[in-house]
């Protein structure tokens, strides 16, 4: 941010100072961005690095990180850090906003946001719009699987400035915001008919609601109404026993993570006509908002 606000851009990594740690250069560099003056930032930076000849050495560092930025100099120790966390709010909330209107779920860690990675392409163009709309000019987004890194770790920082990132959360790993409950093998396995057992029915709203199904293709694709399926949903219907094993064979094909529901993994076989339907359900799907309000 500090260089978008004169109109440049940083080459490099922004720690990246010969003979000094970086991450001690971090910490150094927002020292100087957050002091109120040069005494207290000597101070602080004298104070992380401790032992004999502590500040000498903390004034060497902070002479070595303004020959690696001299363009922004005049920022350091100016008590900047309280203006730029907000801007940094202002991004974060921009950012969230314009997901949460497409109906989708971001959770926010520091610069980085987590969402489901169907919606990658949305919550990169949101983050894009909300950096140009409030520091100009294009951010550096970085797209990280979370199952493999985790976005605040050191050695994920890009060599470049400003920098967003993104983490993509596999299925197994949202238990319960985006779905991926555990399978209720031992509730499915007892049922037969009637009304459905509470297990069952939260994996399957969380899931057709996560997979972004529509309510509508789920019912047709089981031969009963959309109305019909919200109730049993939602516990105020039995369902009969052939309905019955269509839903326990749909909640069998999420688990398997099944995109096309007639996929030959499945591992029910069903034997009826709304079965043909069930190949037009494709996860992913768009769904409109309406037809989950009112759900929990």
């Amino acid at each position: 941010m500090l260089y978008a606000e004169i109109g440049a851009r940083l080459e490099g990594d922004a720690y990246a100072i010969d003979g000094w740690p970086r991450n001690l250069v971090k910490v150094a560099f927002n020292i100087l961005v957050n002091a109120e003056n040069h005494d207290s930032a000597l101070r602080a930076i004298a104070l992380k690095i401790g032992g004999e000849g502590a500040y000498a050495r903390a004034a060497s560092l902070i002479e070595a990180i303004k020959l690696r930025h001299p363009t922004i100099t005049r920022i350091f120790h100016s008590d900047a850090g309280i203006r730029l966390q907000r801007r940094d709010a202002d991004i974060a909330e921009a950012i969230m906003r314009r997901l949460i209107r497409l109906g989708i779920v971001v959770l926010p860690i520091h610069d980085s946001f987590i969402t489901a990675a169907r919606h990658e392409g949305a919550l990169v163009e949101a983050m894009n719009f909300a950096w140009a709309q409030c520091c100009g000019g294009e951010g550096l987004v970085i797209s990280i699987s979370y199952d493999i890194n985790d976005p605040q770790k050191e050695r994920l920082e890009p060599p470049g400035f400003p920098s967003l990132f993104v983490a993509r959360l596999p299925w197994d790993r949202l238990p319960d915001l985006f779905g991926g409950r555990p399978l209720p093998r031992r509730e499915l396995g007892t049922w037969s008919s009637g009304f459905m057992p509470f297990a069952v029915r939260a994996y399957l709203r969380d899931e057709v609601k996560a997979r972004g199904l529509r309510q509508s293709d789920v019912a047709l694709s089981l031969g009963i109404s959309r109305t019909q399926l919200v109730n049993i949903l939602r516990g105020r219907f039995g369902a009969s026993p052939r309905v019955t094993e269509d839903l326990k064979a749909l909640a069998a094909c999420l688990d398997a993570e099944i995109d096309d529901l007639d996929s030959p993994r499945a591992a029910v076989q069903p034997g009826d006509d709304a079965v043909e339907n069930r190949a037009r359900l494709r996860v992913g799907s768009p769904a409109r908002q309406d037809e989950h309000d009112g759900e929990e």
